[in-house]
C-alpha cells in the first residue's frame, strides 16, 4: 500500500487545531467549486490542516487506513478504463461506532456513487463510464462526522483483478472471505464454451455466497447468490480471454465472514474422475457444491446410453449434463434415483465431457452415485450371444447390461427379456446394428420380445437391456432368452517362437529362426512374418535395413562388433499378432601367440625373432608385445628392439640360452604367453634325434609322430631341420614317405590304412651334425565307435497352471558304448514375460524333465545326450495356452408320447482346446412333473436314458468338465399324455357338432375301424343309428356347428 501523505498548510485561526470555521466566503466558494466538480481543490481551500491521503488502491486488494480526527476524509486513486466495472468496499476493522462513507468520482470529478453501511460500505458493480484516475473519499458517515476509526478498502476492477490465482478446471480451489473481504480469481476460456462455478459456504454460517462473472472486456457476465451454494450454469462464454470471478459475502450488510470453496468445469478439457467404461460402470461421490467431471471417446454416429444413479435414494438429485467435443451442450437429464441419458446419438467424433452435480434448486445435497454407460459399438458386459438358449442376470438401479450377438442380413431373430419375480420392473430392450445405428427396441410389462426380427446387414449386433420405468429405478432378476445363428469361434492369436544359437563369432552369421511360430485356428490370412532390431552393442552400426529377409520366417544377420543384440519377431495372422524376443551374444575369441621356433645364434651377431605365425581366429588386428623372459649369467640384454613389431632383434653378449615371451591383443583379449629359445654355443654339439608317437592305433585311423623332444645343446650353428621317411609297411598298404603330412617340421602325420607294422625313421640334423631315429607303429583293426541319437519327443500343447512333462527317453546308442547315455536339457527360447531359464528344468537321468510355465506362448526345449565321447541333440516345441471354457450341448428339445422311452445325447458337446483333461459329462433333473420319481440312467456318461413316468414338461441338464472350467446346456422333454378319443368326434377337434354328424351320415353303411368313433352303437357297421346315437352327443343344443 502507498502510504505516502501529503499536507496542505492554509492560515490557521487562532492557534486551533482540527478544521477552522467556515467563512461565509468559503461557503460559497465551496459551491461553486462543486458546481465545476473541482473537489480535490475545493478540500484543500475549505479545510484547515487536515491530511488528505493521495495513494493508490491496489486491484485485487486492499489497503488500510485511519480515520483519525473527527471529520477527515481520505483520498484514494485509481486507474480505470471506459467500461470497466468497479467493486469496492470500505472496512471497520473495530466495528465500533464508525459508520463507513465512501463517495466515488470520476476523471471529471463528477460523483459515480456513494455507499455507507454499518461495518461495510459497498459499491457494487459501478461502472466506469470514463478512462483516466479515479477518486475515492472516505470519511464517517455519522451524522455528526465525529467518529474515528481503522478502516480497510478491499478493490477490485472487472479487468486485472486477480488476488488469488486461476481457477482449475475439472477441479475446485478454496479461500476465505475476511470482515469486507472482495476475493478475485481468473481463467482462460474460449468463445462458446460452457462454463459451470458453484461457490460453497464450507461452514454453513451467516455467509452467503455471491459470485460476480466478468468477461475479458471487463463487462459483467452475471451474477448469483443462494444460501451455501451460488451456481453458474451453462452459462456461455462469449468472449475468448481471461475472465475474473470476483467472490464476496453476500448479505445485505456485507459483513459475514467464511471458508469457501469454488468448484468450476469447463465443457472442454474438464476430466477430474478419468474415463467412462463402455459396457461398465464407475463411482463417485458429490460433495457440498461439488461439480465431478468424466470423459469418453466416441465415434459420430455411436448411440449412447447414460444413467447416472443416486446409490444411496436421499435427498440427493441426480443431475448430468453432456458436451460434446467441441464444448456444445449435447444433452442434459436430471430425475429422482436415476437419471438417464437414452439412445443419444454422437454428433461427432472425439472426446465427450459428462458433468455431474447435485441438482436441486439450492446444489446443497451430497450423495454416492454411480454411472452406466454403454455405447452402441463395442459395449459387451455380458458377452457374446450364440445360437438358442437363456441367460439369467440382475438390472441393478440404474443399470446397463450389455450384449453382443453375430448376424448376417436377412437372419430372423427372437430376443425376450422376462421378468423372474413379480415386481415393478419393466424390462425394457434396445438393439443397434453392426454401424452403431439404432434399430429397434422393445418394452413391456412382465416381459419385453422382439420376435423373428429381421437383420439388416453382416456383423456384431449390440444389446442393451434396463428397467424401462419412467423413472429408470426399478430393479430385478430377469431372463434373456434369445433364438440366434451360431456364432463363429472367437479367433485365436497365432503363437511366435523365435529361436538362434544364443553364441556366435563376429566372423559367423546369426541365424533368426520364427518357423515355429503357428496359428491355432489358421485364420483369417496365413501368417506374416517380420524381424525387427530391439538393441545392439553400444559400438555397433547395425540399423534395421542390415537384417537379411526381415519379413520371412527365417532371417539372417552379418554382426559386426562384439557384444548383444535382441531381436523380436512379430507374427500377424491378419487380425491378432504376438511376439517374441531372442538374445545373441558375439563373443570373441582369444589370438595366439607365435614366438617362432627356437633357434641357434652366433655370439655378438644381431639375431632377429619372428612372431608373424600368430594369428587371430576373428581376423581381428594384433599387436604384440615382446618381453625379456631369462638370459644368461653376466649377459646385459634387458630389452628387444621394437619389442612392439612382429620381428624384434637383439644381440646375444655371452653364450648361453636367452629367453623371449610373445602375447598378442586383439583389442578384445590377449593370448598366453608364447616363448622362444635363443640358444648361443661356442662349439658345435650333435642333435639328438627323439620321437614320440601318438594316435588310437586303429586302421583307417591318424597316428602322429612328434619329433619336437630332439634336441640340439648347443643350439648351432644352424637349426634342427627335420627328414622323415618310410621304412616300411604292412602288405596290402598303400602308405609312403609321400603319404606323411607336414614333410620337413617336427610333427608328422599318416593315416594307416590297414592293420600290421609301420616302420618311419626321422632324420635331424644342425646344418653340420645329424642324428637318426626309427620307430615302428603297430595297427589294429578298427573299432568305430557311433554316435547317439537323440529324440527329445513330439511338439506338446499344455495350459497355463500344467505341469509339462518333456521326455527324451527314446534316445539311443546304436553301439551302446562307450558309457551310459547322459541327457542335458536346457531351453533355447521362452515367450515374452517369461522369467523361466534351464535351471528352471527339473531332470532326471533317465532323459525325462518337468518344468512349469509361467506365462502362455511357445518355449522351445533343448536336449543333448552323449555316450561319453559323441553327441547328439535334438529340440521340441511346448506350447502353453490360457484354458478355454468346454461347451456343453444337451441337443435338440424332444416331444414323446407318455410311456416312452427318452435318449439324451451330449455327443455335441466339445472342448475348444481339448484339456487339462478329458470331457466329463453329468445329466441332472433340473425340473419334472410334479409327483414324478423318474431318474437318469447312466448319468455319467455322453448318451444317457431317461422313462418319463407322468406327462409334463421335464428339464435335463447336462454339465461337461475339462477338469478346470465347465459348462451346461438344458434340454426340454415335453411328455403328450394319452388321450383316449371322444365318441363321435370325428374331426377330432375335441367338440361334437352338426359337422361331425353330416360327416357320420356321409359314411353309412360303410364297415367301421377298430376303435371307430363314428360307430356309436359298437355294431361295426356305420349307419343312420350311429348318425342319431351321435345326435344325442352334440356338445351345442339342436347341434349347431361350433362357432370360429
Amino acid at each position: 500500500m502507498d502510504t505516502r501523505i501529503v499536507t496542505y498548510n492554509q492560515r490557521e485561526p487562532d492557534a486551533q487545531t482540527g478544521h477552522s470555521p467556515v467563512p461565509r466566503f468559503f461557503r460559497k466558494l465551496q459551491r461553486d467549486c462543486w458546481k465545476r466538480y473541482w473537489l480535490m481543490l475545493c478540500s484543500i481551500f475549505i479545510l484547515g490542516a487536515s491530511q488528505v491521503h493521495a495513494a493508490d488502491l491496489i486491484n485485487g486488494g486492499s489497503v488500510s487506513g485511519a480515520i483519525s480526527v473527527a471529520g477527515e476524509e481520505d483520498t484514494w486513486t485509481f486507474s480505470a478504463t471506459a467500461g470497466e466495472r468497479i467493486n469496492l468496499q470500505v472496512v471497520d476493522l473495530e466495528r465500533n461506532d464508525l459508520i463507513p462513507h465512501v463517495t466515488l468520482y470520476a476523471p471529471d470529478g463528477t460523483a459515480v456513487t456513494s455507499a455507507s453501511n454499518h461495518t461495510v460500505a459497498n459499491i457494487y458493480n459501478a461502472d466506469a463510464s470514463q478512462t483516466g484516475i479515479y477518486s475515492v473519499v472516505v470519511r464517517d458517515g455519522t451524522s455528526g462526522r465525529a467518529q474515528t476509526a481503522n478502516y480497510e478498502i478491499h478493490f477490485a476492477k472487472s479487468l486485472g483483478a486477480n488476488e488469488n490465482g486461476t481457477l482449475i478446471n475439472g477441479s475446485s480451489v478454496s479461500g476465505d472471505i475476511t470482515l469486507g473481504d472482495l476475493d478475485t480469481w481468473t481463467f482462460e476460456a474460449t468463445a462458446g464454451e460452457l462454463l459451470n462455478i458453484q461457490l460453497v459456504d464450507l461452514d454453513d454460517g451467516g455467509f452467503f455466497p455471491l459470485m460476480a462473472l466478468y468477461a475479458p472486456d471487463g463487462s459483467r457476465v452475471g451474477h448469483v447468490s443462494n444460501y451455501t451454494v451460488a451456481n453458474f450454469y451453462n452459462t456461455s462464454a462469449s468472449q475468448t480471454g481471461t475472465y475474473t470471478l470476483m467472490v464476496q459475502d453476500g448479505t445485505s450488510r456485507r459483513e459475514q465472514v467464511g471458508n469457501y470453496e469454488i468448484h468450476f468445469v469447463k465443457s472442454q478439457g474438464a476430466n477430474e474422475h478419468g474415463s467412462l467404461i463402455n459396457g461398465g460402470s464407475v463411482s463417485g461421490d458429490i460433495t457440498l457444491g461439488d461439480l465431478d467431471t468424466w470423459t469418453f471417446s466416441a465415434s459420430a454416429g455411436e448411440r449412447l446410453h447414460i444413467q447416472l444413479s443416486d446409490v444411496d435414494r436421499n435427498n440427493y438429485f441426480p443431475w448430468m449434463v453432456l458436451y460434446s467435443p467441441e464444448g456444445k451442450r449435447l444433452s442434459q437429464a436430471g430425475n429422482y434415483s436415476v437419471a438417464s441419458i437414452r439412445n443419444l446419438l454422437a454428433t461427432q467424433t472425439g472426446t465427450y465431457t459428462l458433468l455431474v452435480q447435485d441438482g436441486t434448486s439450492r446444489r446443497d445435497q451430497t450423495a454416492d452415485y454411480e454411472i452406466h454407460f454403454a455405447k452402441s459399438l463395442g459395449a459387451n458386459e455380458h458377452g457374446k450371444l450364440s445360437g438358442a438358449g437363456s441367460y439369467f442376470e440382475t438390472v441393478t438401479q440404474g443399470d446397463l447390461d450389455t450384449f453382443t450377438f453375430d448376424g448376417a442380413v436377412g437372419d430372423e431373430v427372437t430376443l425376450v427379456m422376462r421378468e423372474i419375480d413379480a415386481v415393478n420392473l419393466y424390462p425394457f430392450m434396445t438393439v443397434h446394428s453392426p454401424d452403431g445405428s439404432y434399430l429397434t427396441n422393445a418394452g413391456d410389462y412382465s416381459s419385453a420380445g422382439l420376435y423373428n426380427l429381421s437383420l439388416p446387414m453382416d456383423g456384431t449386433y449390440t444389446l442393451v437391456l434396463s428397467d424401462g420405468t419412467s423413472g429408470k429405478d426399478q430393479i430385478g432378476d430377469y431372463v434373456l432368452e434369445f433364438n440366434l445363428p451360431t456364432a463363429a469361434p472367437d479367433p485365436q492369436k497365432p503363437i511366435a517362437s523365435a529361436s538362434s544359437a544364443p553364441t556366435v563369432y563376429k566372423d559367423q552369421v546369426i541365424q533368426l529362426n520364427g518357423s515355429g511360430s503357428f496359428d491355432p485356428d489358421d485364420a483369417p490370412e496365413p501368417l506374416s512374418y517380420s524381424w525387427a532390431l530391439v538393441s545392439t552393442p553400444d559400438l555397433s552400426g547395425f540399423t534395421q535395413a542390415d537384417i537379411t529377409n526381415a519379413q520371412s520366417p527365417n532371417a539372417t544377420v552379418q554382426p559386426d562388433v562384439y557384444g548383444e543384440y535382441r531381436f523380436e519377431l512379430e507374427v500377424n495372422d491378419g487380425l491378432l499378432t504376438d511376439s517374441a524376443i531372442v538374445t545373441v551374444t558375439v563373443v570373441n575369441r582369444t589370438p595366439t601367440a607365435h614366438a617362432g621356433a627356437d633357434q641357434n645364434a652366433e655370439l655378438n651377431a644381431l639375431t632377429q625373432l619372428d612372431g608373424s605365425a600368430s594369428s587371430d581366429p576373428d581376423g581381428d588386428l594384433l599387436t604384440y608385445v615382446w618381453t625379456v623372459a631369462s638370459v644368461p649369467s653376466g649377459s646385459a640384454v634387458t630389452v628387444l628392439q621394437d619389442s612392439t613389431s612382429v620381428n624384434p632383434s637383439f644381440t646375444p653378449d655371452v653364450a648361453g640360452d636367452y629367453v623371449f615371451n610373445l602375447v598378442v591383443d586383439d583389442g578384445e583379449n590377449s593370448s598366453t604367453g608364447d616363448s622362444v629359445v635363443v640358444r648361443v654355443a661356442e662349439a658345435n654339439v650333435a642333435p639328438q634325434a627323439d620321437v614320440q608317437v601318438s594316435g588310437e592305433m586303429l586302421a583307417g585311423t591318424q597316428v602322429t609322430l612328434d619329433g619336437s623332444a630332439s634336441v640340439d645343446n648347443d643350439n648351432g650353428p644352424q637349426a634342427l631341420t627335420y627328414s622323415w621317411q618310410v621304412l616300411g609297411v604292412p602288405t596290402g598298404s598303400a602308405v609312403s614317405s609321400g603319404s606323411l603330412v607336414n614333410q620337413g617340421t617336427p610333427i608328422t602325420s599318416f593315416t594307416a590304412d590297414v592293420a600290421g607294422s609301420y616302420s618311419i625313421q626321422l632324420l635331424i640334423s644342425d646344418g653340420e651334425l645329424t642324428d637318426v631315429v626309427a620307430v615302428t607303429v603297430v595297427i589294429n583293426e578298427i573299432v568305430i565307435n557311433q554316435p547317439p541319437v537323440a529324440d527329445a519327443g513330439n511338439d506338446q500343447q499344455f495350459e497355463i497352471g500344467d505341469s509339462v512333462q518333456v521326455d527324451a527317453s527314446a534316445s539311443f546308442d546304436p553301439d551302446e558304448g562307450p558309457a551310459t547315455l547322459s541327457f542335458e536339457w536346457v531351453f533355447v527360447s521362452v515367450p515374452q514375460g517369461s522369467l523361466l531359464n534351464s535351471e528352471s528344468i527339473q531332470t532326471t537321468s533317465t532323459g525325462s524333465a518337468m518344468f512349469v510355465p509361467d506365462v502362455s506362448g511357445a518355449y522351445t526345449l533343448m536336449v543333448s545326450v552323449s555316450d561319453g565321447e559323441l553327441s547328439d541333440s535334438d529340440s521340441v516345441v511346448v506350447t502353453v495356452s490360457e484354458n478355454q471354457i468346454p461347451v456343453a450341448n444337451a441337443g435338440e428339445d424332444q416331444t414323446v408320447d407318455a410311456g416312452a422311452s427318452v435318449v439324451l445325447d451330449g455327443s455335441l458337446s466339445f472342448d475348444p482346446d481339448s484339456g487339462p483333461q478329458s470331457l466329463s459329462y453329468l445329466w441332472q433333473i433340473a425340473s419334472r412333473p410334479q409327483n414324478s420319481v423318474a431318474t437318469i440312467v447312466n448319468q455319467n456318461n455322453v448318451v444317457a436314458f431317461i422313462d418319463p413316468d407322468l406327462a409334463g414338461l421335464y428339464t435335463l441338464r447336462l454339465v461337461v468338465s475339462d477338469g478346470q472350467a465347465s459348462d451346461f446346456d438344458e434340454v426340454l422333454i415335453d411328455v403328450i399324455a394319452q388321450v383316449e378319443p371322444k365318441m363321435c368326434d370325428v374331426d377330432g377337434n375335441d367338440f361334437v357338432d352338426s359337422l361331425d354328424i353330416r360327416a357320420i351320415a356321409r359314411r353309412r353303411n360303410a364297415t367301421a375301424e377298430e376303435n371307430d368313433v363314428a360307430d356309436w352303437d359298437q355294431n361295426g357297421v356305420i349307419n343312420v343309428l350311429d348318425a342319431r346315437g351321435c345326435a344325442l352327443e352334440c356338445d351345442l343344443p339342436r347341434c349347431l356347428s361350433r362357432p370360429d
